[in-house]
C-alpha cells in the first residue's frame, strides 16, 4: 500500500509506502524508479516530505530517513520517541517537525540531524502537522485538537474548534489561511491563521464547513 506522497515541483515527486517503498518521478508522473534507503529493510514508511528536487525527509516508525541528492542515497536517524510518530513536514532544508502519539512534537533546526521535543500542551495523539514558513505551524489531532506557533514550535497554543472529531490533517498556504479534515467528514477552515480577537464574541476561529453526522 502506498501512504504519502510530496512533490518538490511540477517535475520531481516521491511516493512512500509499505515494505521501505519509496518511488520517485523526475517527469510529473509519467515514469516511477523505485528508490531503496540504505539499511532500510521491509519497515513501513508512513510519510514523505521534500524542500526542493534535492532535499527530503522520510518517517518510518521511529527512523528519519534523509537525503541530499534526491533520493540517490538515503541516510537513516532514530529518534528518541516512546510514542507512535505520523507525520512529518519541513519548511525549508533545515526546520523540520514530527508529531505523534501523547502529544509529541519533535522539531529540528539542522535539517534533521539532532532533534529536540516541543511541548504541545496536551496529551491527545496530533496526527498532522503543517508549516508556511520557519516560524508558523499547526498540528491536528483526537478530540478537535488544534494548537499553534507563530515561534518555531518554542511555544504551541491551543486554538478553538468547537468540535470533538479527531482531526486528521491539515493543510495551510499562509500564516493565515489553513484547512483541517476529519472523521465524520469534517472539514475546517481559518482566514485568520486561527486566532480570535481578544474581545471576540465567536467561540472558534476555524470554522466548521461540511460534516457528516
Amino acid at each position: 500500500m502506498l501512504v504519502d506522497v510530496a512533490f518538490s515541483d511540477a517535475r520531481h515527486g516521491w511516493i512512500v509506502g509499505e515494505y521501505g517503498t519509496i518511488l520517485a518521478t523526475t517527469d510529473g508522473g509519467a515514469t516511477w524508479k523505485t528508490q531503496r534507503p540504505k539499511a532500510q529493510g521491509a519497515a513501513s514508511i508512513q510519510a514523505v516530505a521534500f524542500t526542493d528536487a534535492f532535499h527530503g525527509w522520510a518517517l518510518a516508525g521511529t527512523t528519519i530517513l534523509s537525503t541530499s541528492d534526491g533520493g540517490a542515497t538515503w541516510n537513516t536517524r532514530t529518534l528518541e520517541a516512546s510514542a507512535y510518530l505520523y507525520e512529518l513536514t519541513f519548511a525549508d532544508s533545515t526546520h523540520g517537525w514530527v508529531v505523534g502519539g501523547w502529544g509529541t512534537i519533535l522539531a529540528t533546526a539542522d535539517g534533521g540531524v539532532t532533534w529536540t521535543a516541543q511541548s504541545a500542551g496536551t496529551g491527545e495523539d496530533l496526527y498532522a502537522v503543517s508549516f508556511v514558513d520557519a516560524t508558523h505551524g499547526w498540528a491536528v489531532g483526537l478530540s478537535g485538537y488544534i494548537c499553534a506557533t507563530t515561534n518555531g514550535g518554542a511555544t504551541w497554543r491551543r486554538q478553538k474548534t468547537g468540535i470533538t472529531s479527531r482531526l486528521t490533517d491539515v493543510a495551510c498556504s499562509d500564516a493565515k489561511h489553513g484547512w483541517a479534515v476529519g472523521s465524520g467528514n469534517v472539514i475546517l477552515a481559518t482566514k485568520t491563521g486561527g486566532m480570535l480577537p481578544a474581545k471576540s464574541s465567536l467561540s472558534a476561529r476555524w470554522l466548521l464547513i461540511a460534516h457528516r453526522r
